[in-house]
């Protein structure tokens, strides 16, 4: 069979490196080292006078062929390699050497077409079959039933360039013998016949034995026979084996409940009739499992972990760890010392020791955590509410307004010890909830949120001053309020209304990432239109941290009277800063808490506190704690036990972080740092 030929290097036959002389005596040389055009198929036949004849096999636009030519080091050539020349007529390239002397040679470029008509390969896809060729090249297919010969899908391979009849992939009927034509590219042909055969399989192999979720081994011994191992708290009454075996055969008995209290006699019979026979031995061996499966305390709610050979067990605040009882579930036929249902003492982590039934020793480091967070006060004086603000003013904690999962509110109420509350009054602004609650100047500020464009002070939380009803941020819901370098800061927000407070169904939702302050909160300056942070709102509470302003996560929700206003249309997970409320540089792209929108943050004990939220839509509540020191670094406090929600109200007070209320809650939680540092 021939090859074609992909490219032929013509070398010169003798070849000489003149270099430049230090005196600039320049080069002469201008050989023709090679010719080649990639991706084709060609013979290349030089003459004695150096002109070549190209031959290229198969179809191939010869006005559009891109040769590369190589020539001699520092010589030139036209036309130049790599470029698209017309080979319709012969084509004359020159050579110029380094010198300036030259020299030229022609290339004729003629189309060849292939004569090759070979099989190389023929077979019937999902099948057991063997193909035998006779001295004429005609096919003899024997497949082993049971196959349907009406229906069966060959995969014939010819000569490339070639073409076969009947296609390659068709169905073909192979009742009576088949003949296949294969046409080379210069038409010639040649015809050669398949004939099917069909044959019963002798085959009636073993090829694998399990018993799933049991066996400890299983060995299949040269003599054909099957020992499985299995550990003694196997009931080996009822076990199910899963046998593979030669295609076409059966077995008996066949793969279902089989008892193995005895060993058990298998036989396997092929197509043709023939059998084969294989025992089965089931042995009995101790265990080497020593695992603690479960570990639960009695009398109170928990979170159990474990990492590595380590137990830890998070418990309310409130428990009393110093003599608790224990349920423990240990591996089949295992034991364990302290037993199961013994009292414990856990202010310190416990040891306890597991021993598989082979006598494997397995050691196991119980801890039991108390959660930071404890519960003040489950029913205040106040109804469920998210959205809130939350802020220390004078002395006191204030709660500040809040959807009432229902309407929304301007109720204002404080405490002295944040356990305790007491109804103030109505205060004259409408109510709202994701609204910007600050305290700035040595008076409280309830700004925006809502939809609601003003601003409003208050010096006692008693009588509440309008400081502009006009401010030129206007209308947007849940904006992102800070104090920082003295000044009011409103940034983000969304944006579902027009000027006369509607809700627009037009142009849909609009998020913002502009940046205002004030120095009164009357007069706001726009200190830059669009931030380098995606625009967004949905973020509760803000960070400010050495003296920087940080924005962190938040997203987009649709608006209040489109059937998705509970949907997250986007929401984010990054962490930005800026020392200077214009310039924003990104701390962290990705954090490892996911993203989420309607989350409380603020600043505790030198760290950035990240609470419960919505994440991936409105109804993904979260009761998750992060913090972080620098905004890169978080950690979790991961056993929070208060109900997952979203839009908590969370502050600092008398040295502890206080979490009130949430979406459709009312208690009231708090951490103290030093407890928090004992779970860390």
């Amino acid at each position: 069979m021939n090859r074609f030929l992909l490219s032929i290097f013509i070398v010169a036959s003798s070849f000489t490196c003149i270099h430049c002389s230090s005196n600039g005596v320049q080069k002469n040389e201008k050989e023709l080292l090679s010719f080649t055009i990639p991706n084709r198929a060609i013979s290349v036949m030089p003459d004695a006078g150096g002109n070549l004849t190209v031959k290229i096999y198969g179809y191939a636009d010869i006005t559009r062929l891109v040769p590369i030519v190589i020539v001699s080091p520092s010589a030139r050539v036209s036309p130049s390699s790599g470029t698209t020349v017309d080979f319709t007529t012969p084509v004359t390239y020159i050579i110029t050497a380094q010198d300036g002397s030259s020299k030229t040679f022609t290339v004729t470029v003629e189309r060849s077409l292939s004569s090759e008509k070979e099989l190389l390969s023929f077979a019937i896809p999902n099948t057991m079959s063997n193909v035998a060729v006779d001295n004429d090249g005609n096919l003899t297919v024997i497949l082993y039933e049971p196959v349907a010969v009406t229906a069966l899908v060959p995969i014939v391979r010819v000569s490339p360039n070639a073409s076969v009849f009947p296609a390659s992939g068709a169905v073909i009927d192979f009742t009576d013998p088949v003949f296949y034509t294969i046409t080379a590219q210069d038409g010639s042909s040649t015809i050669f016949t398949v004939t099917i055969t069909l044959s019963l399989s002798s085959e009636k192999e073993l090829l694998s034995f399990a018993i799933p979720n049991n066996a400890s081994s299983v060995t299949i011994n040269n003599d054909g026979s099957v020992t499985v191992r299995v550990y003694e708290f196997i009931d080996v009454t009822k076990l199910v084996p899963v046998i593979t075996i030669s295609p076409g055969a059966s077995v008996i008995p066949t793969q279902t409940e089989v008892d193995f209290t005895n060993p058990v006699l298998y036989t396997i019979t092929a197509q043709d009739g023939s059998e084969t026979t294989f025992t089965v031995t089931v042995v009995k061996e101790l265990s080497r499992y020593n695992e603690i499966i479960n570990f639960t305390l009695d009398g109170t709610e928990q979170i159990f972990e474990r990492e590595g050979n380590d137990l830890f067990i998070y418990v309310p605040y409130e428990t009393d760890i110093t003599n608790i009882k224990t349920n423990i579930v240990i591996s089949d036929k295992a034991t364990i010392s302290p037993a199961s249902g013994t009292f414990s003492n856990f202010t310190n982590p416990q040891i306890y020791t597991v021993t598989a039934s082979d006598g494997a020793v397995k050691k196991i480091l119980v801890t039991v955590k108390k959660s930071p967070w404890k519960l003040m006060n489950p029913l205040p004086e106040f109804t469920p509410r998210d959205g809130a603000g939350l802020v220390e003013f004078k002395g006191k904690f204030w709660l500040l307004g809040g959807w009432k999962h229902g309407p929304v509110c301007s109720e204002v109420w404080n405490s002295n010890d944040g356990i305790n509350w007491v109804y103030v009054n109505d205060a004259p602004w409408e109510g709202r909830h994701g609204a910007g609650f600050v305290v700035f100047n040595d008076a409280m500020w309830v700004i925006g949120g809502d939809g609601i464009a003003d601003v409003w002070t208050s010096v006692d939380g008693i009588i509440w001053t309008l400081v502009t009803d006009d401010p030129p941020w206007g209308r947007r819901y849940a904006p992102y309020v800070a104090v920082f370098k003295n000044k009011l800061w409103l940034m983000g927000g969304i944006n579902w209304w027009d000027n006369g407070g509607n809700f627009r169904h037009d142009n849909g939702v609009q998020a913002h990432n502009d940046v205002w302050s004030s120095e009164d909160g009357e007069t706001w300056v726009l200190e830059n239109l669009n931030a380098t942070w995606t625009p967004r709102g949905l973020i509760h509470g803000y960070v400010v941290l050495n003296n920087e302003l940080y924005i962190i996560g938040g997203g987009i929700k649709g608006y209040a009277n489109d059937p998705n206003y509970s949907n997250t249309i986007t929401e984010y997970n990054d962490v930005w800063k800026t020392n200077d409320g214009i310039i924003w540089h990104r701390v962290l792209q990705n954090a490892p808490w996911k993203a989420r929108t309607h989350f409380s943050i603020t600043t505790y004990c030198g760290n950035i506190i990240v609470s419960d939220g919505s994440i991936g839509d409105q109804a993904g509540l979260s009761n998750e704690t992060w913090y972080s020191s620098d905004g890169r670094n978080w950690k979790q406090l991961k056993y929070s036990f208060w109900t997952k929600t979203h839009a908590s109200s969370i502050g600092v007070f008398n040295n502890r972080l206080w979490l009130v209320a949430g979406f459709a809650l009312r208690n009231i939680w708090s951490l103290d740092f030093s407890d928090l540092q004992s779970v860390d």
